[in-house]
């Protein structure tokens, strides 16, 4: 079932996100596109996060130069790695960190939905035009993003 969000306005057209898929299920990330895009997790237990002008349930917006299968089966590895260690991984001295998008989605879920680019848009202009229009709407990133990695579209 496709997906339009409110904070994109007059985006592409109209057209809607693919989705969504349970980033947990191995079924559904192979019915994702193996080409270039940008992703949009959502928490998928309704929760919305707080952000200075008002309340979301999308959490990390993120790119694929190449494939979006492939990155979000690598955001799965992850988050089933955390799953798999009860929300723990990183807690011991000896081991890394991990990154707060994925505490995010242990803690509330996944639904992930999808863009594919037009023609020759790079997926990285696109995810900045998205990233911008959440920011105009909510005057912050997605909890999960981290850095501001992208510049004002023109």
């Amino acid at each position: 079932m496709a997906k339009t969000f409110p904070f994109l306005k007059d985006f592409r057209n109209g057209i809607a996100a693919e989705g969504p898929y349970n980033l947990l299920n191995l079924d559904d990330l192979n019915k994702v596109t193996d080409s270039p895009g940008v992703y949009i997790i959502e928490a998928a237990d309704k929760f919305r996060f707080p952000y200075p002008k008002g309340n979301s349930s999308i959490l990390y917006i993120g790119m694929s130069d190449s494939s979006l299968r492939g990155r979000l089966k690598r955001h799965r590895l992850h988050l089933k790695e955390l799953c798999d260690t009860n929300g723990q991984h990183g807690m011991a001295d000896n081991e890394e960190w991990v990154c707060q998008r994925y505490q995010y989605m242990y803690y509330h879920g996944a639904k992930v939905y999808y863009y594919s680019r037009k023609g020759k848009q790079e997926a990285k202009n696109l995810e900045a035009e998205i990233l911008w229009q959440f920011y105009a709407k909510y005057r912050a990133l997605p909890v999960g993003n981290g850095a501001k990695s992208y510049s004002k579209p023109k």
